[in-house]
């Protein structure tokens, strides 16, 4: 009998330790935030009750909040988090600094899963957690980064009041050039039901003027996306965050989905809670979206493909809504591609076809060009209803093209280009530019490969070279 008690007890205590070792305790409660639950939670809905609500046409994707104490940052960080009411996100990834533990180029997840506040315990999401640790071998799971770790914490209880039984993924990450990667894998990961919040503080221990200028730099090019023109600030200590990385993950992925703005909801430093001015930490709160006309452009265009993958019929019902943009006249490409797999950053293409001209509105086109990309491409197999779960959607609206006098003032990787001589052209489109080392490389294939000319057109003075630009999202 003594036996099988000891046998059970030590089974208990196995089960109890295993319970334990399962659940990331809080470790910043009482100093980056009230300790007492109804202390938090009063805080939280106050806090929120006196933020203003900025968006109205758009869908927040994710946005930046500082991690500093509530006392601090805390009123920041809520105009970034009331911005999220009313949402309802099937899982929300954070990402943030490692402050304490060198992870090197890694990103890091949590083996945890459960993280705990004063407010109760938040499931980890397991299941996206399981599939990115395939994604790479950089991409690990290791508790000791994120145990001493506050930049993640001290956005769950502001979550835990939103979305109170929403899972969560904690990401650590500090390396800058990994961080452009994850975040172009990321984004298949990033739907409309899944929420991004990037945790970081700005410049550390500089004078105020000096802290406001690094800051006001870091913002500009953050709300402008321009990750490279950010990196480069970064190595160059002219900007300063301790979640760079974790803004470089967001900026990368932005780039990959496209059609989003950033927003500045603001930026303040400690001096001004303390009074002193000579050595402060910097704030800021952003929101990244993406305008409701967008998202409703690309939930029309999968109806459409849907109704005629069904039905076998063109004439899918209209878009009703009206607005400027779906009224408008513009170019439009239709990108239909495959869901990527593990380890890839884009799927398979299955379909691209478009026009830079036209007399018809957007919304008529985007009808007829995401049936034409799914039927008629001559480069594949027409898309199959069986395939439907699978096929990403990608518009690419296009600015009227205008012509240029020369190939070598051609933007690569911003302009699109298309290449002509008499009846004879070929389009490429911005992105494209990502497959080659090269202009000319480019140029030379876009002139024998689409406009089946010599592949030097581009240098003949008979060759007419038009330049455009692409809102392209997905």
């Amino acid at each position: 009998m003594r036996i099988v008690i000891r046998i059970f007890s030590i089974f208990l205590l196995f089960q109890i330790s295993a319970t334990f070792a399962s659940v990331r305790p809080e470790i910043a409660a009482g100093s980056f935030y009230p300790k007492n639950s109804e202390d938090l939670k009063s805080y939280i809905v106050k806090v929120l009750h006196h933020s203003p609500v900025e968006y109205h046409d758009a869908y927040v994707r994710a946005i930046i909040v500082p991690h500093a104490g509530y006392a601090y940052s805390g009123k920041l960080a809520a105009q970034a988090f009331k911005q999220l009411q009313g949402l309802n996100p099937k899982r929300i990834i954070i990402i943030g600094p490692a402050h304490f533990v060198d992870v090197g180029e890694n990103v890091v997840l949590p083996n945890a899963n459960y993280w705990r506040t004063p407010l109760g315990e938040v499931a980890i999401d397991q299941q996206l957690r399981d599939d990115l640790l395939q994604e790479g071998n950089y991409i690990i799971s290791d508790d000791q980064p994120h145990v001493p770790e506050h930049a993640v914490e001290v956005e769950l209880p502001f979550l835990q009041v939103l979305f109170p039984e929403v899972p969560i993924l904690p990401i650590a990450i500090n390396s800058i050039d990994r961080a452009q990667e994850f975040g172009a894998l990321l984004s298949k990961y990033v739907d409309r039901q899944t929420l991004l919040i990037i945790s970081t503080d700005m410049s550390h221990y500089y004078p105020a003027l000096t802290a406001d200028a690094m800051d006001g730099r870091a913002i500009k090019d953050i709300v402008h996306q321009d990750i490279e023109k950010m990196v480069f600030d970064l190595k160059e200590h002219t900007i300063e965050m301790c979640g760079a990385a974790a803004v470089t993950t967001l900026l990368a992925l932005v780039k990959q989905q496209g059609g989003m703005e950033v927003e500045n909801f603001g930026h303040n430093h400690s001096g001004q809670m303390t009074g002193d001015p000579s050595r402060v930490v910097g704030y800021f709160s952003g929101g990244v979206y993406r305008p409701k006309s967008y998202q409703a452009l690309l939930d029309y265009g999968y109806e459409v493909l849907k109704y005629y993958l069904e039905t076998g019929r063109r004439d899918a019902a209209q878009l009703k809504e009206r607005n400027q943009l779906f009224d408008s006249v513009r170019g439009l490409f239709v990108t239909l591609r495959l869901k990527p797999t593990f380890g890839q950053k884009e799927g398979a293409l299955r379909g691209c076809l478009g026009h830079v001209s036209t007399s018809d509105p957007l919304k008529e086109s985007v009808r007829l060009l995401t049936i034409a990309s799914a039927s008629e491409d001559s480069r594949f197999n027409p898309v199959t209803i069986d395939e439907l779960p699978n096929i990403e959607i990608g518009l690419s609206i296009l600015t009227h093209p205008k012509i240029i006098d020369s190939y070598q003032d051609i933007q690569l990787g911003r302009q699109g280009v298309i290449v002509s001589q008499g009846q004879k052209s070929g389009i490429f489109l911005p992105e494209v530019a990502e497959l080659f080392k090269s202009k000319d490389d480019f140029l030379a294939e876009l002139c024998t490969e689409k406009a089946h000319l010599n592949s030097d057109c581009y240098k003949d003075p008979a060759t007419k070279i038009k330049v455009f630009e692409t809102i392209t999202f997905r």
